[in-house]
């Protein structure tokens, strides 16, 4: 990723926003008081999105399945939930 300053990035807008199209490659613009913004490609931004949400699949697909493993194995689970605070616990089946 190459990274510019602000003042360079207001210089040569169109020259930059050509690199990240034709290199395929973010572009990280610094700014004062280690604020930075980075560009890309809506291309670029739409693959990393969608990477996100396969990811996030994945996840809830597995704890899903360990869920039912845990379930079919005897075990109950809890699952408390609190705001943004999940907490899982496992109860042997008495």
């Amino acid at each position: 990723m190459i990274a510019i300053d602000c003042s360079q990035f207001r210089e040569s807008l169109k020259s930059y926003l050509d690199l990240v199209f034709n290199n395929y490659d973010p572009l990280m613009i610094t700014c004062r008081e280690n604020r930075h913004v980075v560009v890309a490609s809506e291309e670029m931004y739409n693959n990393l999105i969608e990477s996100i949400h396969v990811v996030t699949l994945n996840v809830r697909v597995e704890n899903e399945r360990a869920r039912k493993e845990y379930t079919d194995c005897g075990f109950r689970i809890g699952i408390i939930k609190h705001e943004n605070l999940a907490v899982s616990f496992k109860l042997a089946d008495i």
